[in-house]
């Protein structure tokens, strides 16, 4: 419904900016240098990815991978990937369809800690450096994909388990611009606009 939409922008941007607050008023713990991570990601898409101007996917699970270079306690820069599995449908008939999301994002990572040993970040980031966006569906043994690019913001929170180690918790806002063929459930070759929401579990290493 609009009004969840609505709602759910009204929360993520107010989120957004009392973790912007937080990050200007306390020092942080996060470490100089490279750091990787992983570990599993919950996807659902809006926009145009409705069931009748393209496929409908339904909410879908995968995982996700993180590297990054801290260039100082408070800043770093960071590649993601996050990939889900997806079942699609459209309103014009009963079958389901195989769907892969697939996402690669470069971020920059503004951080600050809120207590010892927890810490908030937001994340600033765009596609088109590696690879951008893309959904691939398959319908009786064939897949097409549609391929695109966007950007993306969000912010979380990160429990250090140790001086190295780190368990992330985060939502991530992605708006993509994807390009599709006239012959994937379109008369026309337009674009499609569509939203995806991700919530990331993952643990970090910092070296």
């Amino acid at each position: 419904m609009w009004w969840r939409r609505g709602l759910y922008g009204l929360c993520t941007w107010t989120a957004l900016v009392l973790t912007g607050a937080m990050l200007l008023a306390w020092p942080v713990q996060a470490k100089q240098g490279f750091f990787v991570g992983g570990g599993l990601v919950e996807q659902s898409t809006g926009g145009d990815l409705d069931g009748d101007k393209a496929v409908q996917l339904d909410t879908g699970r995968g995982l996700g991978l993180k590297v990054g270079y801290g260039f100082s306690r408070n800043f770093a820069v960071e590649y993601l990937m996050l990939n889900s599995d997806h079942t699609a449908t459209t309103k014009y008939d009963s079958l389901d369809r195989d769907a892969r999301l697939n996402g690669n994002t470069i971020a920059l990572r503004a951080t600050g800690r809120i207590t010892s040993g927890l810490e908030g970040f937001v994340r600033l980031g765009n596609s088109s450096l590696f690879g951008g966006y893309s959904l691939e569906v398959t319908e009786l043994g064939t897949t097409r994909d549609l391929d695109g690019n966007g950007t993306a913001f969000g912010g979380g929170l990160e429990w250090f388990l140790g001086s190295r180690t780190g368990v992330e918790i985060s939502y991530m806002r992605h708006e993509v611009t994807l390009e599709r063929e006239a012959t994937l459930y379109a008369t026309a070759n337009d674009n499609l606009n569509v939203s995806i929401d991700s919530i990331l579990v993952m643990i970090g290493f910092y070296f």
